[in-house]
C-alpha cells in the first residue's frame, strides 16, 4: 500500500504533494479552485468562481500561507491511503 502524507480537503485523496492553502490542502490546480470558489456562483457572470490567478496574487501577498510543496518525510504515526483513509 502506498502511504500518504496528507488527505486533499477537496476530494479526499491521500497526497505527497500539492498545495497548502491558508490551513486547507489540495491535490491539484481543480481541487484548489473548487475548495476556494462560492457554492454559488453565477453562471452568466461567473461571479464566485476562484481562479488560479485569485490564487497566484494570495500566494504573493500571504507566501507562508499559500504555497505548492511536496511532502517528503511521512509521519508514520499518522498517514492515508489513496482513498484518504487514516491510519495511526
Amino acid at each position: 500500500m502506498e502511504k500518504f502524507a496528507r488527505k486533499c480537503d477537496c476530494c479526499g485523496k491521500g497526497m505527497n504533494e500539492g498545495y497548502y492553502d491558508a490551513g486547507q490542502y489540495y491535490c491539484s490546480d481543480r481541487c484548489l479552485i473548487w475548495g476556494n470558489s462560492n457554492d454559488d456562483i453565477d453562471p452568466d457572470t461567473n461571479h464566485g468562481a476562484y481562479s488560479m490567478e485569485d490564487w497566484r496574487k494570495e500566494s504573493d501577498a500571504n507566501p507562508d500561507e499559500c504555497y505548492w510543496t511536496e511532502w517528503e518525510e511521512l509521519d508514520e504515526e499518522e498517514y492515508y491511503d489513496a482513498d484518504g483513509n487514516v491510519y495511526s
